[in-house]
C-alpha cells in the first residue's frame, strides 16, 4: 500500500556538502515530477543596478541604483511614449535608455506623477494616480 501521488516540499530539505549521499524521498522509482510553484531565494535579496550607457540590469555595481529585488518582485518601467510595463526582476536584463523614463522597483503604494503640456493652448496638466493591475 504505497502512495503513489504524492506533494513535497524541496525547500524543507537541508542544503548539504559535495560529499552527502542526498536526500531519500521514496524507496520506489520516481516516474514524474511536477513544479508547483517557485519560493523564495533561500540567499535574500539581490541588490540591481542598470548601466545608463546599454540599458543592461547588473549586479556588479556599474550604473544606477535600482533596489533590491526578492523572488515575485517587480521592476516598473516608464517609457517616453506615455506607456509602462512590469517585468519580474532577471540578471542581465536590457532596455532601451533613449526611450526609458524611470525604471524602478514597483510596489503596490507606488504612485505616479504625469505631466502632460498641450503646445497650441500652452496649458498643462498634472495626475497622480496608483498603477492598478487586473
Amino acid at each position: 500500500a504505497r502512495k503513489k501521488v504524492f506533494d513535497f516540499d524541496f525547500g524543507e530539505l537541508a542544503i548539504k556538502g559535495r560529499s552527502a549521499g542526498g536526500n531519500i524521498i521514496t524507496k520506489f522509482p520516481v516516474r514524474k515530477i511536477t513544479f508547483i510553484e517557485k519560493g523564495k531565494s533561500s540567499l535574500g535579496s539581490i541588490k540591481a543596478w542598470m548601466d545608463e550607457v546599454s540599458g543592461r540590469v547588473n549586479t556588479q555595481e556599474r550604473g544606477v541604483y535600482l533596489g533590491e529585488f526578492d523572488t515575485g518582485d517587480l521592476m516598473l518601467a516608464v517609457y517616453k511614449n506615455g506607456t509602462y510595463e512590469q517585468k519580474s526582476f532577471e540578471d542581465n536584463m536590457k532596455f532601451e535608455v533613449d526611450q526609458l523614463v524611470s525604471l524602478s522597483k514597483w510596489t503596490s503604494e507606488s504612485i505616479v506623477s504625469c505631466i502632460y503640456y498641450e503646445g497650441e493652448r500652452e496649458w498643462s496638466m498634472i495626475k497622480r494616480f496608483k498603477i492598478e493591475t487586473t
